[in-house]
């Protein structure tokens, strides 16, 4: 939930932060364009929870089944946008 929580974007450019993993140099502010950095409206604790909701009975059962078809990659998701992305290329070579 907090990882969630405490992501804001730049309208603006559409540069990414979190408040802890990858903040921006100014609080508030985008690092690449200098524009207000916002939170969506929709990154708040009981919509996250209903998300998570949804995830648990319609996304989660369809693990298994790549899973067992041989099909299923994970990757760790922490750190910056970047890192992630790097590790996901990297599965798929």
């Amino acid at each position: 939930i907090s990882r969630l929580a405490g992501r804001s974007t730049c309208p603006d450019c559409g540069g990414m932060f979190h408040e802890k993993s990858c903040p921006p140099k100014v609080s508030g502010i985008c690092d690449g364009c200098g524009g207000a950095l916002a939170q969506r409206q929709d990154d708040n604790e009981e919509t996250i929870l209903k998300r998570l909701d949804v995830y648990k009975e319609s996304t989660a059962p369809l693990k298994e089944y790549y899973k067992n078809q041989g099909n299923l990659k994970s990757v760790t998701a922490s750190g910056s946008v970047e890192e992630i992305f790097s590790r996901v290329l990297e599965m798929v070579k």
